[in-house]
């Protein structure tokens, strides 16, 4: 929001025809950004998740181990502890049991963090029910939406 309003206040810049771009995460932030600041000129938001970002975290690990049933079973499994955890911050056991299991498989990345006082439980709690579709639907303004069929993230 700071950078739009200072980009708009800058003399070279005609402050009617700024608008805002975001990719992937920011994608999903952009129009949170537009429906907050008055006058944004456009949007365009290229591979937005259509899904609150805990979900698009599932379905990332899902697609990811897609090939390997089993281990796309266990890291969707281990995702939702972690959501879980994250979510109500009272369901340690779970995910930590998990997190111990997944030592030495394909999917070990997503057993991060493994203290329960880490950081990224308070953080990633603020986002992982945040979806830019309720916000997108009330904007106003031209709008651009980009998807590719092969991103294998969205």
């Amino acid at each position: 929001e700071a950078a739009l309003r200072s980009l708009r206040q800058h003399a070279w810049v005609d402050s009617t025809r700024v608008g805002i771009w975001g990719g992937s995460e920011g994608a999903t932030l952009a129009p949170l950004v537009a429906a907050r600041v008055d006058g944004v000129a456009f949007l365009i938001v290229q591979s937005m998740s259509g899904v609150p970002f805990g979900e698009q975290y599932v379905y990332q690990a899902a697609r990811e181990f897609r090939g390997a049933p089993a281990d796309s079973t266990d890291a969707v499994t281990l995702v939702r502890a972690k959501l879980a955890y994250a979510r109500d911050r009272t369901r340690w056991a779970p995910y930590d049991s998990l997190v111990h299991a997944s030592a030495g498989r394909r999917f070990a990345a997503y057993a991060t963090p493994t203290a329960q006082d880490s950081w990224w439980w308070r953080w990633y709690a603020t986002k992982m029910d945040v979806s830019a579709l309720p916000t997108l639907s009330t904007l106003r303004i031209p709008t651009l939406a980009i998807w590719g069929a092969d991103d294998v993230l969205v």
